[in-house]
């Protein structure tokens, strides 16, 4: 048996018999014009990208327009990525052919060229090709435009700006419009309270891409992205954006699914209306810590329902309130605390909460308030000692004479009255009120 490979064919001879095998060669570029349109567009699919742009180039105009065309129709992304990497002056010959088909075809040769050109620039900082030029919108404005991946960013091209970095590889979607085009190159972006650092880039739409050491690339966009802009940006009171927006809820308390995102300073919610909208309410870090402690909006909080105010005491005590669905919470010096609502109501003259309601109590500066199946009444702190061995409350004060201090207080295993500022209890079975 013998066997000739002269680079035209296997020859394979066994005794009389012989053989002759042809296999074109692997250097040639394939024929696409001995091809009609449809095959030789499913060979160019085939192809690496280089290979198939070198069949285009060999071909008649009017074959290389006749093949694209269907290609265009079949597989957009292989067309675009075949147009972008031709030469320029017979991408431009093919684009105008082809632009019927699509309009925004007239803008790849410029936009190629630029990405082209920028991409030398720029590859130390975002990394290798990851995927080849494409297409990309229309965004929510209208914008056509297109976009070369890269291992760290990548490169969006548009008419209004042109060809720009963006070092957000995962945050990008150009066809839904979540961040649409960029309006300009990364700058520098204002130090926050917390003494971050950091950069940020204008999108359309009033979006932006902050980009910190610490909280790496964060997306605003939306109605919390205007909320934080009002709030001054990094430099107000939320820092820099440390989160991704997050789906929350629905809240126990009957409110339906919201959003929240997380910045340096504390975290802003949409906060789902009674009937349909959303509001915007921010949360400050101790607050939103606290709040998340307790569940979040799916625990005994539930969603805030307003800002947050400053307040101060009956006994002088500044402190934050904020209220939401099911309790407001208080900070001061003496902690971080909720206040059910119903509690709240009769804790005007009690001052702030000191403690967390346990077993049916919660202290305050001036008192208590004990919960039970009587109801839900405040004790002075002046006669907590002596209450304690009286069980818990069943009637709220008792007004004794002209003097409000002058008063009697009933509880389960006795009473307690101050008269001039004497307090006397007495232990007893009483179950009528004090007449």
């Amino acid at each position: 048996m013998a066997e000739v490979n002269r680079g035209r064919g296997v020859q394979v001879g066994d005794q009389n018999t012989q053989t002759n095998v042809f296999m074109p060669s692997q250097s040639q570029p394939l024929n696409l014009g001995a091809l009609n349109w449809h095959v030789a567009a499913t060979k160019v699919r085939e192809l690496s990208r280089d290979n198939a742009v070198v069949a285009l180039a060999a071909v008649p105009l009017a074959d290389a327009v006749g093949i694209l065309a269907i290609v265009l129709g079949e597989a957009e992304g292989v067309a675009v990525s075949l147009l972008a990497h031709m030469n320029p002056a017979r991408c431009r010959e093919l684009v105008t052919a082809l632009k019927r088909q699509r309009p925004w075809l007239e803008q790849l040769p410029a936009a190629a060229a630029e990405i082209a050109g920028l991409e030398r620039k720029a590859l130390g900082s975002l990394g290798e090709r990851t995927g080849q030029v494409e297409h990309i919108g229309p965004s929510t404005e209208g914008t056509h435009g297109y976009r070369q991946p890269h291992r760290n960013g990548q490169i969006l091209w548009s008419p209004r700006r042109g060809a720009l970095e963006v070092q957000a590889p995962h945050l990008y979607d150009g066809t839904s419009g979540v961040l649409r085009f960029p309006l300009g190159s990364p700058e520098p972006a204002p130090r926050s309270a917390q003494g971050t650092e950091g950069t940020f880039q204008r999108f359309e739409g009033g979006a932006a891409v902050y980009r910190t050491e610490m909280y790496g690339v964060r997306a605003i966009f939306g109605f919390i992205g205007a909320y934080y802009r009002e709030s001054g940006g990094p430099a107000g009171p939320l820092g820099y954006p440390a989160g991704a927006a997050e789906r929350i809820g629905p809240s126990r308390h009957g409110k339906r699914a919201g959003w929240s995102k997380r910045f340096e300073g504390g975290t802003v919610y949409r906060v789902p209306r009674e009937t349909e909208g959303y509001d915007s309410v921010s949360v400050s870090s101790e607050i939103a810590d606290y709040h998340h402690a307790q569940g979040g909006v799916a625990g005994r909080l539930g969603f805030p329902t307003r800002e947050a105010v400053r307040v101060t005491s009956s006994f002088g005590t500044e402190a934050v309130g904020q209220t939401f669905e099911g309790a407001t919470v208080f900070v001061s010096r003496h902690g971080t605390f909720m206040v059910r609502d119903a509690v709240g109501t009769l804790n005007v003259r009690l001052g702030l909460p000191s403690s967390e309601e346990n077993d049916g109590r919660q202290d305050f500066e001036g008192g208590a308030i004990f919960s039970s199946a009587d109801g839900e009444f405040s004790v002075r702190k002046g006669i907590l000692e002596p209450a304690r061995r009286l069980g818990f409350p069943t009637t709220a004060e008792q007004r004794l004479g002209e003097n409000a201090d002058d008063f009697a207080q009933f509880f389960e295993k006795g009473v307690i009255t101050v008269r001039d500022g004497v307090v006397r209890s007495w232990v007893s079975a009483l179950e009528e009120p004090w007449p």
